[in-house]
Protein backbone atom coordinates (compact mmCIF):
# COMPACT_ATOMS: atom_id res chain seq x y z
CA UNK A 1 0.00 0.00 0.00
CA UNK A 2 1.37 3.68 -0.46
CA UNK A 3 2.41 5.81 1.86
CA UNK A 4 -0.15 8.49 0.65
CA UNK A 5 -3.17 6.14 1.15
CA UNK A 6 -2.08 5.03 4.57
CA UNK A 7 -1.84 9.17 5.46
CA UNK A 8 -5.44 9.08 3.96
CA UNK A 9 -6.88 6.08 5.58
CA UNK A 10 -5.60 6.90 8.90
CA UNK A 11 -6.83 10.69 9.07
CA UNK A 12 -10.54 9.03 8.18
CA UNK A 13 -10.00 6.40 11.24
CA UNK A 14 -9.19 9.00 13.66
CA UNK A 15 -12.12 11.42 12.05
CA UNK A 16 -14.56 8.81 13.08
CA UNK A 17 -13.18 7.83 16.26
CA UNK A 18 -13.05 11.65 17.66
CA UNK A 19 -16.02 11.46 20.08
CA UNK A 20 -19.02 13.10 19.12
CA UNK A 21 -19.26 15.90 21.89
CA UNK A 22 -23.05 15.85 23.02
CA UNK A 23 -24.31 18.80 25.09
CA UNK A 24 -27.66 18.46 27.96
CA UNK A 25 -29.63 21.54 28.19
CA UNK A 26 -31.77 22.10 31.52
CA UNK A 27 -34.03 24.72 31.83
CA UNK A 28 -35.15 25.88 35.56
CA UNK A 29 -37.80 26.24 36.19
CA UNK A 30 -38.80 24.40 33.41
CA UNK A 31 -42.74 25.22 33.76
CA UNK A 32 -44.32 28.51 35.03
CA UNK A 33 -48.24 30.01 35.56
CA UNK A 34 -48.33 33.82 35.02
CA UNK A 35 -51.97 35.75 35.16
CA UNK A 36 -53.53 35.90 31.61
CA UNK A 37 -54.52 39.75 32.18
CA UNK A 38 -50.89 41.44 32.09
CA UNK A 39 -47.34 40.86 31.04
CA UNK A 40 -44.99 38.89 33.57
CA UNK A 41 -41.25 38.99 34.17
CA UNK A 42 -39.20 35.30 35.15
CA UNK A 43 -35.99 34.40 35.87
CA UNK A 44 -35.10 31.48 33.58
CA UNK A 45 -32.01 29.56 34.62
CA UNK A 46 -30.15 28.04 31.42
CA UNK A 47 -28.06 25.06 33.03
CA UNK A 48 -25.49 23.50 30.21
CA UNK A 49 -23.00 20.57 30.36
CA UNK A 50 -21.07 18.06 27.79
CA UNK A 51 -18.15 16.47 27.70
CA UNK A 52 -14.43 17.96 27.30
CA UNK A 53 -12.42 15.04 27.67
CA UNK A 54 -9.12 17.34 26.77
CA UNK A 55 -9.89 19.70 29.56
CA UNK A 56 -9.92 22.74 27.43
CA UNK A 57 -11.27 25.89 27.25
CA UNK A 58 -14.52 25.08 24.95
CA UNK A 59 -16.82 27.75 23.34
CA UNK A 60 -19.54 29.29 24.44
CA UNK A 61 -23.07 28.25 23.72
CA UNK A 62 -25.47 30.80 22.37
CA UNK A 63 -28.93 31.76 21.27
CA UNK A 64 -29.41 35.04 19.51
CA UNK A 65 -33.33 34.51 19.43
CA UNK A 66 -36.42 33.09 21.66
CA UNK A 67 -39.53 31.98 20.32
CA UNK A 68 -43.00 31.86 21.86
CA UNK A 69 -45.40 28.92 20.36
CA UNK A 70 -48.22 27.00 20.59
CA UNK A 71 -47.69 24.11 18.11
CA UNK A 72 -46.71 25.25 15.00
CA UNK A 73 -47.92 28.92 15.55
CA UNK A 74 -45.63 31.62 16.66
CA UNK A 75 -47.18 33.99 18.86
CA UNK A 76 -44.00 36.38 19.24
CA UNK A 77 -40.40 36.30 19.58
CA UNK A 78 -37.54 37.72 21.93
CA UNK A 79 -34.60 38.97 19.64
CA UNK A 80 -31.87 39.47 22.54
CA UNK A 81 -28.89 37.35 22.48
CA UNK A 82 -28.25 34.77 25.71
CA UNK A 83 -24.46 33.50 25.97
CA UNK A 84 -23.35 30.95 28.25
CA UNK A 85 -19.59 29.96 29.34
CA UNK A 86 -18.26 26.94 29.93
CA UNK A 87 -15.86 25.59 32.99
CA UNK A 88 -12.54 23.82 31.99
CA UNK A 89 -13.99 21.05 33.69
CA UNK A 90 -14.99 17.36 32.12
CA UNK A 91 -17.66 17.74 31.50
CA UNK A 92 -17.75 21.59 30.86
CA UNK A 93 -20.78 22.95 32.88
CA UNK A 94 -22.03 26.55 31.89
CA UNK A 95 -24.91 28.29 33.43
CA UNK A 96 -26.97 31.50 32.59
CA UNK A 97 -30.02 33.62 33.87
CA UNK A 98 -32.28 35.72 31.78
CA UNK A 99 -34.81 38.04 32.77
CA UNK A 100 -37.72 37.08 30.66
CA UNK A 101 -40.78 39.06 30.09
CA UNK A 102 -44.07 37.57 27.95
CA UNK A 103 -45.75 40.39 26.43
CA UNK A 104 -49.95 40.79 27.14
CA UNK A 105 -49.57 40.83 23.26
CA UNK A 106 -48.62 36.81 23.07
CA UNK A 107 -51.05 36.12 25.85
CA UNK A 108 -53.63 37.56 24.00
CA UNK A 109 -52.87 35.47 20.77
CA UNK A 110 -52.80 32.53 22.99
CA UNK A 111 -56.39 33.21 24.32
CA UNK A 112 -57.44 34.34 20.66
CA UNK A 113 -55.96 30.56 19.63
CA UNK A 114 -58.34 29.41 22.71
CA UNK A 115 -55.01 27.68 24.16
CA UNK A 116 -54.30 28.14 27.87
CA UNK A 117 -50.67 27.02 27.57
CA UNK A 118 -47.92 27.36 25.45
CA UNK A 119 -43.84 27.67 25.05
CA UNK A 120 -40.93 29.70 25.23
CA UNK A 121 -37.98 28.04 23.12
CA UNK A 122 -34.06 28.93 22.83
CA UNK A 123 -31.97 26.66 20.59
CA UNK A 124 -28.72 27.20 21.80
CA UNK A 125 -25.77 26.45 19.19
CA UNK A 126 -22.09 25.69 20.00
CA UNK A 127 -19.59 23.96 17.68
CA UNK A 128 -22.31 23.41 15.37
CA UNK A 129 -24.55 21.67 17.43
CA UNK A 130 -27.90 22.87 18.20
CA UNK A 131 -29.48 22.37 21.82
CA UNK A 132 -33.36 23.17 22.73
CA UNK A 133 -34.29 24.93 25.54
CA UNK A 134 -37.96 24.81 26.70
CA UNK A 135 -39.76 26.69 28.99
CA UNK A 136 -44.07 25.58 28.95
CA UNK A 137 -46.18 28.52 30.29
CA UNK A 138 -49.50 27.89 31.81
CA UNK A 139 -52.09 30.89 32.07
CA UNK A 140 -53.93 30.50 35.01
CA UNK A 141 -57.93 30.01 34.51
CA UNK A 142 -58.21 32.37 37.64
CA UNK A 143 -56.94 36.42 37.82
CA UNK A 144 -54.69 35.20 40.77
CA UNK A 145 -52.32 37.78 42.59
CA UNK A 146 -48.27 37.48 41.30
CA UNK A 147 -45.94 39.55 42.61
CA UNK A 148 -43.22 40.59 40.25
CA UNK A 149 -40.58 41.96 42.18
CA UNK A 150 -39.75 43.91 45.68
CA UNK A 151 -37.57 46.49 47.63
CA UNK A 152 -36.90 47.50 51.03
CA UNK A 153 -35.62 50.52 52.01
CA UNK A 154 -35.69 53.37 54.52
CA UNK A 155 -36.20 57.12 54.34
CA UNK A 156 -32.45 57.57 53.07
CA UNK A 157 -33.95 55.87 50.08
CA UNK A 158 -31.34 52.92 50.86
CA UNK A 159 -30.89 49.39 52.39
CA UNK A 160 -28.54 50.39 54.93
CA UNK A 161 -29.44 53.03 57.55
CA UNK A 162 -27.24 53.92 60.61
CA UNK A 163 -29.09 55.20 63.95
CA UNK A 164 -28.72 56.66 67.19
CA UNK A 165 -29.73 54.40 70.38
CA UNK A 166 -33.12 54.44 71.07
CA UNK A 167 -34.17 56.46 67.73
CA UNK A 168 -37.34 56.90 67.34
CA UNK A 169 -39.95 56.76 64.23
CA UNK A 170 -37.49 54.64 62.47
CA UNK A 171 -39.28 52.82 59.19
CA UNK A 172 -38.67 50.70 56.34
CA UNK A 173 -40.62 50.89 53.70
CA UNK A 174 -41.72 47.89 51.09
CA UNK A 175 -42.12 48.95 47.39
CA UNK A 176 -44.12 45.67 45.80
CA UNK A 177 -44.78 45.15 41.93
CA UNK A 178 -47.48 43.22 40.80
CA UNK A 179 -50.00 41.68 38.98
CA UNK A 180 -53.21 40.45 39.08
CA UNK A 181 -55.50 40.45 41.90
CA UNK A 182 -56.31 38.73 44.98
CA UNK A 183 -55.66 38.18 48.73
CA UNK A 184 -52.23 39.46 49.91
CA UNK A 185 -50.75 38.08 53.28
CA UNK A 186 -47.44 39.22 54.77
CA UNK A 187 -45.59 40.19 57.77
CA UNK A 188 -42.99 41.81 59.05
CA UNK A 189 -39.91 40.50 61.04
CA UNK A 190 -36.75 41.64 62.47
CA UNK A 191 -33.78 39.61 63.16
CA UNK A 192 -36.44 36.44 62.59
CA UNK A 193 -39.06 38.10 64.86
CA UNK A 194 -42.76 38.78 63.70
CA UNK A 195 -43.34 42.41 64.38
CA UNK A 196 -46.38 43.23 62.73
CA UNK A 197 -49.07 41.18 60.21
CA UNK A 198 -50.71 42.73 56.91
CA UNK A 199 -53.46 41.54 55.12
CA UNK A 200 -55.19 42.98 52.25
CA UNK A 201 -57.29 42.26 49.29
CA UNK A 202 -55.16 44.06 46.49
CA UNK A 203 -57.07 44.96 42.99
CA UNK A 204 -55.59 44.76 39.84
CA UNK A 205 -52.83 47.66 39.95
CA UNK A 206 -49.03 47.65 39.43
CA UNK A 207 -47.30 49.05 42.86
CA UNK A 208 -48.08 48.54 46.27
CA UNK A 209 -46.00 50.85 49.27
CA UNK A 210 -46.05 49.51 52.56
CA UNK A 211 -44.21 50.90 55.45
CA UNK A 212 -43.57 49.01 59.24
CA UNK A 213 -45.80 49.86 62.17
CA UNK A 214 -45.80 53.11 64.52
CA UNK A 215 -46.85 50.58 67.09
CA UNK A 216 -44.46 48.47 67.36
CA UNK A 217 -42.04 50.40 66.15
CA UNK A 218 -38.65 49.10 64.89
CA UNK A 219 -36.80 48.55 68.16
CA UNK A 220 -33.43 50.59 68.68
CA UNK A 221 -32.48 50.40 72.71
CA UNK A 222 -30.20 47.11 71.42
CA UNK A 223 -26.87 47.99 70.14
CA UNK A 224 -25.39 46.25 66.94
CA UNK A 225 -27.04 45.35 63.38
CA UNK A 226 -30.48 44.16 62.41
CA UNK A 227 -32.03 42.96 59.57
CA UNK A 228 -35.63 43.97 58.79
CA UNK A 229 -37.63 41.73 56.09
CA UNK A 230 -41.13 41.68 54.54
CA UNK A 231 -42.11 37.77 54.17
CA UNK A 232 -45.08 37.46 51.79
CA UNK A 233 -47.17 34.46 52.98
CA UNK A 234 -50.07 34.70 50.32
CA UNK A 235 -49.79 34.63 47.18
CA UNK A 236 -46.83 31.92 47.29
CA UNK A 237 -43.91 32.72 44.95
CA UNK A 238 -40.29 32.19 44.07
CA UNK A 239 -38.99 35.90 45.42
CA UNK A 240 -36.10 35.53 47.80
CA UNK A 241 -37.08 38.15 50.47
CA UNK A 242 -34.82 41.27 50.63
CA UNK A 243 -33.16 42.43 53.60
CA UNK A 244 -32.91 46.11 55.17
CA UNK A 245 -29.82 46.66 57.73
CA UNK A 246 -30.01 49.36 60.28
CA UNK A 247 -27.14 49.63 62.74
CA UNK A 248 -27.83 50.79 65.93
CA UNK A 249 -24.99 53.57 67.62
CA UNK A 250 -24.01 52.69 71.11
CA UNK A 251 -24.26 55.18 74.02
CA UNK A 252 -20.85 56.26 73.71
CA UNK A 253 -21.63 56.97 69.93
CA UNK A 254 -21.08 60.34 70.07
CA UNK A 255 -17.01 59.76 70.86
CA UNK A 256 -16.59 57.94 67.88
CA UNK A 257 -13.36 57.03 66.67
CA UNK A 258 -12.31 59.46 62.93
CA UNK A 259 -11.15 57.63 60.55
CA UNK A 260 -8.63 59.27 58.41
CA UNK A 261 -8.80 59.09 54.83
CA UNK A 262 -5.50 58.98 53.55
CA UNK A 263 -5.64 58.18 49.56
CA UNK A 264 -7.18 59.36 47.18
CA UNK A 265 -7.46 63.37 48.18
CA UNK A 266 -10.97 65.00 47.98
CA UNK A 267 -12.01 65.78 44.82
CA UNK A 268 -9.41 63.74 43.22
CA UNK A 269 -9.89 62.86 39.34
CA UNK A 270 -8.76 59.12 38.88
CA UNK A 271 -7.63 57.09 35.89
CA UNK A 272 -10.94 54.63 34.80
CA UNK A 273 -9.20 51.62 35.72
CA UNK A 274 -8.32 50.04 39.19
CA UNK A 275 -7.96 52.20 42.31
CA UNK A 276 -6.29 51.35 45.91
CA UNK A 277 -8.44 53.16 48.56
CA UNK A 278 -6.26 53.51 51.84
CA UNK A 279 -6.97 55.13 55.37
CA UNK A 280 -5.54 55.48 59.08
CA UNK A 281 -5.57 51.97 61.14
CA UNK A 282 -7.01 51.59 64.57
CA UNK A 283 -6.40 48.73 66.61
CA UNK A 284 -9.95 48.52 68.24
CA UNK A 285 -11.44 48.54 65.15
CA UNK A 286 -11.94 44.58 63.96
CA UNK A 287 -13.74 45.72 60.22
CA UNK A 288 -14.28 48.24 57.88
CA UNK A 289 -17.06 49.20 55.54
CA UNK A 290 -16.25 51.29 52.45
CA UNK A 291 -19.55 52.59 50.93
CA UNK A 292 -18.97 54.69 47.75
CA UNK A 293 -22.74 56.45 47.02
CA UNK A 294 -24.01 58.41 43.49
CA UNK A 295 -23.78 62.50 43.67
CA UNK A 296 -27.25 63.08 45.52
CA UNK A 297 -25.39 60.86 48.33
CA UNK A 298 -28.08 58.66 48.53
CA UNK A 299 -27.90 56.41 45.53
CA UNK A 300 -26.13 53.37 46.79
CA UNK A 301 -23.16 52.23 44.24
CA UNK A 302 -20.81 49.80 45.75
CA UNK A 303 -19.83 49.10 49.48
CA UNK A 304 -17.53 46.26 50.61
CA UNK A 305 -16.15 44.93 53.93
CA UNK A 306 -12.09 44.52 54.30
CA UNK A 307 -10.17 44.15 57.77
CA UNK A 308 -7.22 46.23 56.19
CA UNK A 309 -7.39 49.87 56.11
CA UNK A 310 -7.05 49.73 52.35
CA UNK A 311 -9.36 48.31 49.39
CA UNK A 312 -8.82 47.77 45.99
CA UNK A 313 -11.26 48.08 43.32
CA UNK A 314 -10.47 45.89 40.38
CA UNK A 315 -10.69 47.47 36.79
CA UNK A 316 -14.32 45.12 36.23
CA UNK A 317 -15.79 46.51 39.14
CA UNK A 318 -14.89 49.75 38.03
CA UNK A 319 -16.07 49.11 34.98
CA UNK A 320 -19.42 47.83 36.21
CA UNK A 321 -20.91 50.22 38.98
CA UNK A 322 -18.79 53.54 37.86
CA UNK A 323 -18.99 55.74 35.04
CA UNK A 324 -16.22 58.30 33.74
CA UNK A 325 -16.96 62.09 34.68
CA UNK A 326 -19.62 61.38 37.01
CA UNK A 327 -19.50 62.51 40.45
CA UNK A 328 -19.29 59.82 43.62
CA UNK A 329 -18.37 60.11 47.17
CA UNK A 330 -16.39 57.49 49.70
CA UNK A 331 -16.27 57.15 52.90
CA UNK A 332 -15.68 54.70 56.13
CA UNK A 333 -17.19 53.25 58.88
CA UNK A 334 -15.26 51.12 61.56
CA UNK A 335 -17.08 47.98 63.61
CA UNK A 336 -15.48 46.42 66.41
CA UNK A 337 -15.59 42.81 67.61
CA UNK A 338 -18.76 42.74 68.75
CA UNK A 339 -20.14 44.13 65.14
CA UNK A 340 -20.88 47.67 66.99
CA UNK A 341 -19.93 50.88 65.02
CA UNK A 342 -17.31 52.48 66.93
CA UNK A 343 -15.89 54.31 63.93
CA UNK A 344 -16.33 56.93 61.35
CA UNK A 345 -14.49 59.10 58.60
CA UNK A 346 -15.69 61.89 56.67
CA UNK A 347 -16.94 61.78 53.30
CA UNK A 348 -14.80 62.59 50.15
CA UNK A 349 -15.43 63.40 46.32
CA UNK A 350 -13.91 61.70 43.57
CA UNK A 351 -14.14 61.33 39.71
CA UNK A 352 -13.30 59.35 37.03
CA UNK A 353 -11.30 60.99 33.94
CA UNK A 354 -13.22 60.42 30.84
CA UNK A 355 -11.00 58.18 28.49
Amino acid sequence: MKKGNIVLISLVIFLFCVPTIHAVVNVSPSSITIPQTTSSTRNITYNISKSNPAGQATPQAQSNRGIFQSGSTVLGTVNTTVTVNFSWTDPAIGSTTESLTIPFKVIKKAKKLGVMKFQFKRTFTQAGSPNEAIVNINLSDTYGLHIERMRLYFKNKRAQITVKKREKNLKTFADIVYSGKGFFRAYWQVNGRLVSRIDKHLAYGKKLTLETPDIPSLPTFIEGSHIVQLIIETPAQDIVPPRAVYYVRPSQSDNLITIHQKSPFNEALLDYSSMTFIWSENEKIAAYLIEFTGDDDTKPVFSAYTRKPEYLIAPYIVKQYFSTGEIYYWRLKGFNAANNIIGESAKREFRFMID
